[in-house]
Formats: structure tokens, sequence, C-alpha cells
């Protein structure tokens, strides 16, 4: 349950509250990312320039970015109102999270704020998970969404049926996590004002 299970889940629950799309039957467009970017000069501030431009046939846009700091997912960065950042708890991922705020950091000096939030996946109850999630809030340090997205083997079958966990697993852990974050979501992006 990383980026892509995540967008994925999102993106359908979002789409469930009949939110503004130009899709008349799915309330919902996807469009495919190609390299575009890449072979672009000065990419930092190009997708942001094209999302203003259908600002208003959308209420949300959701970029399932790159997880290396490359020059597309910069641009999503810069163009995004709030990055939704999944991490599966564990050590490698509490020293990676410092990285990335650092490297965010510096991208900040050239483009401006950049607005993040950390999304806890693949949650276990064990001993490892507690700690580390008490590591990462003690921390205090990053911004956390409260919502926990637990493990379960049904996130993993559902990419295999190319489907959202509401479609195929309604009932499961993470399926209602899912729901939860979306709920939490929402009341940040309206407190926020990052919803017109």
């Amino acid at each position: 349950m990383g980026k892509t299970t995540t967008a994925t889940n999102l993106s359908y629950l979002i789409n469930e509250k009949n939110f503004k799309s130009r899709t008349k039957y799915k309330n919902l467009d996807i469009v495919q990312a190609n390299n575009t970017l890449v072979r672009t000069e000065c990419v930092c501030f190009l997708l942001e320039e094209q999302l203003k431009k259908i600002k208003e046939q959308y209420d949300f846009v959701i970029i399932d970015g790159h997880p290396s700091l490359e020059d597309y997912t910069i641009a999503a960065l810069v163009a995004s109102d709030l990055c939704i950042i999944p991490i599966k708890l564990d050590q490698y991922a509490i020293n990676g999270i410092e990285i990335m705020d650092d490297q965010i950091s510096e991208i900040e000096k050239i483009t401006g704020k950049i607005r993040y939030k950390i999304l806890i996946t693949q949650f276990q109850k064990s001993v490892s998970g507690r700690r580390g999630y008490e590591e990462l809030v003690t921390l205090n340090r990053y911004p956390i969404f409260r919502s926990v997205i637990r493990r379960t083997v049904k996130a993993d079958e559902s990419t295999y049926k190319r489907k959202p966990l509401e479609k195929c697993a309604r009932s499961s852990t993470a399926a209602e996590d899912y729901r939860n974050f979306v709920e939490e979501l929402l009341q940040e992006v309206n407190y926020n004002g990052l919803h017109d």
C-alpha cells in the first residue's frame, strides 16, 4: 500500500463524493503520464501552469508521483496544494523522512512553500509497528495524518484485480482505513482553504 494504491483508492473515494469532473459517466478523468516533462527545460513550474488552465474543471487532481526527486516529481510537488507521502513504518522510512524533508527544504528555496503530510500505510500492530509510530509522533517534526492504513492482503489482491478496495474488498480493514483517511483529508482541505 504505497503511492499507487493510495492514489487509486483516494481517487475512487473522492469520486464517490461527486466532486466536479469533466467525465459525464464516471465522474473521473485519468491522464496517463509520459516523459514530456523530462525533456522540458524549467520543468518546475510547467505542470503548475498547465493545471491552472483547467482548475475550474476539477475539484481535485491526484498525481501519482515517482518516489525519487526527479524533475517531474519536483514539478508535481510545486503544482500541488498538498503532497501526501505514504510510508510503511520502519527505521529506513523514518530515516528517509528526514532526508526527504531536507530535500524539500532545498527545493522550496527555488519554488516557494511545498506543503506535505505523511500517511502511514501497511501499518501492523506489532511491537516494531507501534515503536515506529510512537517514534514518528514523538519526533513531532513532520506533519502526519491521524489516519493509519492497516496492512491487509486484500490491498495486494486489489492491485491484481486492478480495482480499488471499495470495489473488491469493501469490508477489509484497509478499505475502512482509506474511507476514514478521505474524511480526514477532506476536513483538512476545507479547514486550510486548499479547496475553493
